[in-house]
C-alpha cells in the first residue's frame, strides 16, 4: 500500500474519564483538523466536482466567525463520516488482511498487506446531524468531537484507494464463495448425507449483497464466509487418520466357556497398530455362531485419531465428522450403534471437536477407545444364534473449520 498521509494537525483525544481538552485554543485546533481531513478526503474522491456542504476554513489566527461553531462542526464531521462510508475503491488494512486469511484458508497463497489498523467505517463516535437551530445536547460535546476527529484520522490511515485491488477481491469472492461451507443452513444438508456449500446466490443472501456492488459490500462478502472443510483419510493425502485395533476369538463346545474366553482375551489385549477391518477407521463389531456344535464368539474394535496439518496460522475450531457405515468383514453386518454415539447409517456425524488453535498441525485423541467388551454392549447371552452386528466409520473423515477471520 502507498505511504499514508502525514497529518499536520493530528488530534489527540482525551483518554482519562473527565479529562479536560488541554489545548489552549481547542476551537482553532478542531477547525484546523477538520479542514485538513476534508482536504484529504476530497483527494480520495474520484468525483472532481465533489464539494463539501459544510466546508471548514483554516482560522489562520483569526476568531472563528461561524455563528454556531459546535453545530457546524458536528454537521461537518457527520458529512465526512458519510462520505468515507461511500468511497468506492477504498481498501482498509483490515479488509486486505481478511482477504489474505480467506485465501490461506482455501490453501492459496497469502496476500501481502500493510498491517496499519483502520476502523473500516464502523464508527464508534458517529456524530448525529443536528437539526437547524438545534442545540447540541451531548454532555461533553467537545470531547465527543475530539474522539470523532481522532477516529476519522485513524480510519483514513488504514485505507488506500486501490480500485484494481477492490475489483480483484470482488472477482475472488464470486469465484471462491462456493468453496466455503454454508454456516447459515449447514454444515450438512437437511438429509445429513452431504456437506452444504454456499452457492453464489445463498452467499449473496447471507452477506446482504443485493445486485450491483456497492461500497461496503466487499466487507460484507468476506464477513459472511466463515467455515471451510478439510479432508483426512487413511491415505494421508490432506490429513491423516491413524488406526489401531483389538481382536478376540473364543471357541469352545460350551457356550459360556467360549464367551468368557473371548471377553478375557479382549480385556487383556493391547492395541495393535493398523487395522483388522480394512475399510474402517473406527469400528465395533461382534459375531457369534455355532459350527459343528462348537460355539464361536468373535469381537473386533478399532480406534482412530485424526492428524490435520498444513493449516495457516489463523485461529479456528476444527469439528470432526465421519460417515457411519455397515461393518463389512467377510460380509455385511447388521448396523447397530453398539457404543451409543448417536450414529445413523449413512448420515454424517459430528463425533469430536478440537480446541481452538492457530497451530499449523493438530492431532485429536483416539476415538473409540472404550473399555467395555462389545459382547456386553451387544447384550448377547447363551445359547447363541448366528449374529453379526456393529458399525464403523468409513475411511474418509472431514473437519469443518470454523475460522476467527479478521473482521473486514
Amino acid at each position: 500500500m502507498p505511504d499514508k498521509h502525514q497529518w499536520l494537525h493530528r488530534y489527540i483525544a482525551p483518554v482519562a474519564s473527565g479529562q479536560a481538552i488541554p489545548d489552549i485554543r481547542p476551537g482553532d485546533t478542531i477547525a484546523r483538523c477538520l479542514a485538513e481531513i476534508q482536504s484529504v478526503v476530497q483527494g480520495l474522491k474520484s468525483d472532481s466536482n465533489f464539494s463539501w456542504a459544510y466546508p471548514v476554513r483554516l482560522p489562520d489566527g483569526n476568531p472563528i466567525n461561524i455563528a454556531r461553531p459546535g453545530q457546524y462542526y458536528a454537521q461537518a464531521i457527520r458529512e465526512i463520516q458519510d462520505t468515507l462510508d461511500g468511497l468506492s475503491g477504498a481498501v482498509s488494512a483490515a479488509l486486505v488482511k481478511s482477504y489474505s486469511e480467506h485465501r490461506q484458508a482455501l490453501g492459496q497463497s497469502a496476500y501481502d498487506y500493510d498491517d496499519t489498523p483502520g476502523s473500516g467505517g464502523d464508527w464508534v463516535y458517529r456524530v448525529p446531524v443536528p437539526a437547524p437551530g438545534q442545540i447540541i445536547h451531548a454532555s461533553r460535546p467537545g470531547l465527543q468531537l475530539a474522539f470523532a476527529i481522532t477516529e476519522i484520522q485513524n480510519y483514513i490511515d488504514g485505507i488506500t484507494m486501490d480500485q484494481d485491488l477492490a475489483e480483484e477481491m470482488q472477482i475472488w469472492l464470486e469465484a471462491n464463495c462456493t468453496s466455503f461451507i454454508d454456516h447459515v443452513d449447514g454444515p450438512l444438508t437437511p438429509a445429513r448425507d452431504a456437506f452444504l456449500y454456499f452457492t453464489l446466490e445463498t452467499w449473496r443472501a447471507a452477506a446482504g449483497i443485493d445486485g450491483s456492488w456497492l461500497p461496503g459490500d466487499l466487507e460484507k462478502g468476506f464477513n459472511a464466509l466463515l467455515w471451510t472443510i478439510k479432508r483426512a483419510s487413511v491415505a494421508a493425502i490432506y490429513g491423516e487418520v491413524i488406526r489401531e485395533y483389538k481382536k478376540a476369538l473364543g471357541v469352545d463346545l460350551d457356550c459360556e466357556t467360549a464367551k468368557t474366553e473371548c471377553i478375557n482375551i479382549y480385556n487383556a489385549a493391547a492395541w495393535s497398530p493398523g487395522y483388522e477391518i480394512s475399510g474402517a477407521t473406527y469400528a465395533v463389531a461382534v459375531h457369534t455362531y455355532v459350527s459343528f456344535s462348537t460355539n464361536v464368539w468373535l469381537v473386533i474394535r478399532q480406534r482412530c485419531k485424526v492428524i490435520l496439518d498444513d493449516m495457516p496460522k489463523i485461529k479456528r475450531i476444527n469439528e470432526l465428522y465421519a460417515l457411519p457405515s455397515q461393518v463389512v468383514y467377510g460380509n455385511a453386518y447388521d448396523f447397530v450403534d453398539l457404543d451409543n454415539i448417536g450414529a445413523t447409517l449413512g448420515k454424517w456425524l459430528l463425533y469430536d471437536t478440537l480446541p481452538e488453535s492457530s497451530e499449523t498441525m493438530q492431532e485429536s485423541d483416539y476415538f473409540g477407545d472404550i473399555a467395555t467388551s462389545p459382547i456386553d454392549l451387544a447384550g448377547l447371552s447363551c445359547p447363541i444364534n448366528y449374529v453379526q452386528k456393529g458399525m464403523m466409520f468409513s475411511g474418509i473423515h472431514y473437519a469443518i473449520q470454523k475460522w476467527s477471520f479478521t473482521t473486514a
